[in-house]
């Protein structure tokens, strides 16, 4: 599947989000940015758990459609 759509792109760009937040709170590290503060730069507010609930209802809204 070719993802070229903005609205694609977008969904794509929320699971990885998702899927670092997942990682951080593991323990794993990467480089740049932690996906916390990238998060907070999107504007999600809270906790890690905080803004992994309020992305999980998001992705869940948009496949609804």
């Amino acid at each position: 599947t070719i993802i070229d759509k903005p609205e694609q792109i977008a969904r794509y760009s929320l699971c990885v989000l998702r899927t670092r937040l997942k990682l951080e709170g593991l323990g794993m590290k990467g480089r740049g940015p932690s996906a916390l503060s990238v998060a907070r730069a999107k504007g999600y507010k809270g906790d890690r758990a905080a803004i992994l609930a309020a992305i999980n209802a998001e992705l869940g809204k948009e496949g609804a459609q």
